[in-house]
């Protein structure tokens, strides 16, 4: 006869048994905070949440209190799926579906933070409506402020104006022949077109 598989010994956990009776859930809750049922959130209490700000929106932000992604955008999960809480927030104020192609924007010069989930801060926007938005904040990474920028802006104005090689600019300041390409193409440094750059 086989072997019935344990479960978790948290009453009403149903989860198959991980280790010191606990599932892998319980079990890591007991290792961080002491007890398996410390920690953790209480089942459905990210749903209430965002309905609670959707369905009586407060002029102020409504922060989201739970776990976000690393550019501090709220997530939670809702079934299989890992959804952005912002998002979801507003294709419930909207009812426009939440796997639109658009994006789901924060007001600018209102609200500039990724964890406000308030619908009122938030409206349905294209990529380039994203952007302007971002200028009107000034929180648009371009140039010297993307971390990854190999060159400066004065440097990048001098390639797009230089008539020497591509290899030769790399050479002179140090990067590939790839990194002056892409400038001189607009892939990068895209908002230093030649008609708007003034070296003075």
């Amino acid at each position: 006869m086989p072997r019935k598989a344990r479960k978790c010994s948290v009453e009403g956990c149903n989860d198959k048994h991980y280790g010191r009776g606990y599932c892998i859930r319980h079990y890591q809750r007991w290792r961080k905070f002491g007890s398996p049922l410390l920690g953790g959130i209480v089942r459905g209490s990210t749903l209430a949440f965002i309905n609670q700000c959707v369905k009586s929106p407060p002029d102020d932000c409504c922060i989201w209190p739970f776990s976000k992604i690393s550019t501090g955008y709220g997530n939670f999960r809702l079934g299989e799926k890992n959804l952005l809480a912002h998002r979801y927030a507003l294709s419930l104020y909207t009812g426009i579906p939440y796997d639109n192609e658009l994006h789901a924007l924060h007001a600018p010069e209102i609200c500039h933070s990724p964890a406000c989930i308030n619908p009122k801060h938030l409206r349905w926007g294209t990529p380039a409506e994203n952007a302007s938005d971002k200028r009107t904040d000034g929180t648009l990474l371009r140039g010297e402020t993307v971390a990854q920028s190999r060159l400066t802006e004065s440097q990048a104005k001098e390639i797009l104006l230089s008539k020497l090689s591509s290899d030769d600019l790399g050479k002179l300041f140090q990067v590939s022949r790839t990194t002056v390409a892409n400038v001189r193409a607009g892939r990068s440094w895209a908002h230093l077109r030649r008609p708007e750059i003034d070296l003075l």
